[in-house]
């Protein structure tokens, strides 16, 4: 656990300022009071209204609240809320992902076998319009170009809804 004292009295943005609660703080802490109980506490409770321990402790806690809302502060609490929801995220997938065997249910190709076809350049096919006297051509992959089906006709031959104009 970390030390509030440490955290409230290392990171003075003016640490000569006497108006400056960690400067009081350290003062206090100097004149050889050491750490007072903290806020709130029973132990602080029982301490008299005069005793400089409580009001040390008043200042510790009324500074850890100042910062609390600084916006150093609460960006590293948002990031800390960030990566401990990366965290959980990350354990969930890996439950999800170990709790069945996907490979069986893969509708698409492996990654593997994504891999083998980028590296690898389609072949490519190239065919003519079937409107006779069309000078139209069409170049596509070969894996798109089935043997016995009908070739699309060219834009000149088809109206906007892809329908063939006679």
């Amino acid at each position: 656990m970390s030390d509030p004292l440490r955290l409230a009295t290392t990171a003075d943005p003016q640490p000569h300022d006497p108006a400056d609660p960690p400067g009081a703080l350290r003062v206090a802490l100097l004149a050889g009071q050491g750490l007072p109980p903290a806020y709130g506490t029973d132990a602080w409770v029982a301490l008299p209204d005069d005793h400089p321990g409580k009001w040390v402790a008043v200042l510790l806690a009324a500074e850890c609240w100042r910062r609390y809302w600084t916006p150093d502060m609460r960006a590293l609490r948002a990031d800390a809320a960030e990566r401990a929801l990366r965290v959980r995220l990350r354990a969930m997938c890996r439950d999800l992902a170990d709790g069945r065997d996907w490979r069986q249910h893969a509708t698409a190709p492996s990654y593997a076998e994504l891999e083998r076809r980028r590296a690898t350049p389609p072949e490519i096919v190239t065919v003519a319009c079937v409107e006779p006297g069309c000078p139209a051509t069409y170049s596509r992959p070969a894996h798109l170009h089935r043997p016995g089906t009908p070739t699309p006709r060219c834009w000149h031959h088809t109206d906007t809804a892809g329908r063939e104009v006679a």
